[in-house]
């Protein structure tokens, strides 16, 4: 059986992604969803540029198994620091197996940081079990309506690209 473990990078530090992780990368995602093809090398290079936080799952030989970007915006959500998933994906012989926790763990305890939020946009019911863990999902449990939920769903609309790129978004449901 092969082990795992991850690793943490600054994809905005200096060399730290080449274009054969970004490769990589994109054989992880066809794998991961069981697809033949999406998501663009380009794309994907996109989104490193805007992430703070990349994670890539190594398994004994080095080679790339999964992977999941984070992005920390500012200025603060209500105070508190928010941790956004914005891509994860683990080959399949790395799934099930926890380590899509074990990550967002890291990423939350990276450089001594703390953070009031997590967030993340899916329509995968495991990462939704994953998110219910941590507090209030929004917005099944608490409406983007309500006070906080609107206060949320504004700062989304200002520091989440994947958010305010959308042009006919229900801000009331968040779809």
């Amino acid at each position: 059986m092969l082990s795992f473990s991850w690793q943490l990078k600054s994809p905005k530090s200096e060399n730290a992604i080449d274009q054969q992780i970004i490769r990589d990368i994109h054989k992880v995602f066809l794998d991961g969803f069981g697809l033949k093809k999406g998501w663009s090398e380009e794309g994907i290079a996109k989104t490193l540029q805007r992430c703070d936080l990349l994670g890539l799952l190594l398994d004994s030989n080095g080679i790339i198994c999964g992977y999941a970007f984070y992005s920390v915006p500012q200025p603060p959500l209500l105070g508190d620091l928010l941790l956004w998933e914005d891509a994860i994906a683990l080959r399949k012989n790395a799934q099930g197996q926890g380590y899509s926790n074990e990550i967002l763990s890291l990423a939350m305890h990276n450089n001594g940081r703390h953070f009031g939020w997590i967030g993340g946009r899916t329509q995968n019911p495991a990462v939704m079990k994953r998110y219910a863990k941590l507090g209030t999902i929004f917005p099944f449990q608490q409406p983007y309506s309500s006070e906080q939920g609107k206060a949320i769903m504004q700062y989304l609309l200002e520091n989440i690209a994947e958010v305010n790129q959308v042009l006919d978004l229900d801000q009331d449901k968040g779809i």
